[in-house]
């Protein structure tokens, strides 16, 4: 045995066929009981857990023809009032500002745009960005997704 010093207590409830089946095994090793179990526990499969049965949300594809031009105002305006302004970039930079055609925001964008959108708590910031960005949700999706956190 170790020169550790045993600080924990398991107490483990076993069959009288596993009780017999250590007993027999600390005889033949000439072992106590317990070092038969500490011998035998990395010895126990790892469980893999259960596959998550939810599927992976797939972000909302952004409208064909979407009006780029209420959008930039809107983003615009963020911007200048200072309130969701990364948002407001971000959204810039990626559709914008941007010279090839984009499907989706990134996940990154899309979150923080759901998270304006859904606000977990009403202040004068929100009270400004959350009707902005539902605005946003509207002129890209078409409709407001909820949130997923």
């Amino acid at each position: 045995m170790s020169t550790e010093k045993l600080a924990k207590e398991l107490v483990v409830r076993v069959t009288e066929t596993d009780f017999n089946t250590l007993r027999f095994l600390s005889e033949k090793l000439d072992i106590s009981m317990s070092e038969v179990v500490r011998a035998i526990i990395p010895r126990i499969p790892h469980l893999q857990p259960p596959k998550e049965t939810q599927e992976k949300r797939v972000s909302p594809l952004i409208l064909e023809n979407y009006d780029q031009t209420r959008l930039s105002e809107i983003l615009d305006e963020m911007i200048a009032q200072r309130k969701a302004k990364t948002l407001a970039q971000e959204i810039k930079v990626q559709l914008i500002d941007c010279e090839h055609k984009r499907d989706r925001l990134t996940k990154t964008t899309e979150k923080r745009l759901l998270r304006w959108a859904h606000p977990a708590r009403i202040d004068d910031r929100t009270e400004f960005a959350s009707p902005k960005a539902k605005e946003i949700c509207r002129i890209l999706y078409g409709f407001v997704p909820e949130r997923n956190n």
